[in-house]
C-alpha cells in the first residue's frame, strides 16, 4: 500500500477531489430521487383531496337548498294556505334532487 508522504502532491489533491465528487453525485442522486417520489405523492394526495372536497361541497349544497326550500314552505305555510301548496311541491322536488 502506498503511503500519503510518497503521493505526489496531484495524488494529493486529487484523493479530496474524487471523494468529494462522489459525495456530490450520490447526494444529487439521492435529492432527485426523493423529489420525483414527493412530487408523485403530491399529484396524488391532490387528486384523492380534490375529489373529496368536491363531493363534501356538492353535499352542502344540496343540503343548504333543502333546509332553504323547508324553510320556505314552513313561512308560506304560516301566511297562506294556497301558497304552501306550491311551496310544498317546490319542497317535494328539491329533496328529491337531494
Amino acid at each position: 500500500m502506498i503511503s500519503l508522504s510518497q503521493l505526489s502532491i496531484r495524488g494529493k489533491f486529487a484523493i479530496p477531489l474524487v471523494i468529494i465528487t462522489l459525495m456530490v453525485i450520490i447526494i444529487s442522486v439521492l435529492s432527485i430521487s426523493s423529489s420525483q417520489r414527493l412530487s408523485d405523492e403530491a399529484s396524488q394526495l391532490s387528486e384523492i383531496f380534490v375529489s373529496g372536497i368536491d363531493l363534501s361541497l356538492n353535499a352542502d349544497r344540496d343540503l343548504y337548498q333543502a333546509l332553504t326550500a323547508s324553510q320556505s314552505f314552513v313561512i308560506a305555510s304560516e301566511m297562506n294556505s294556497s301558497t304552501s301548496c306550491v311551496i310544498l311541491v317546490t319542497v317535494k322536488v328539491t329533496l328529491r334532487a337531494v
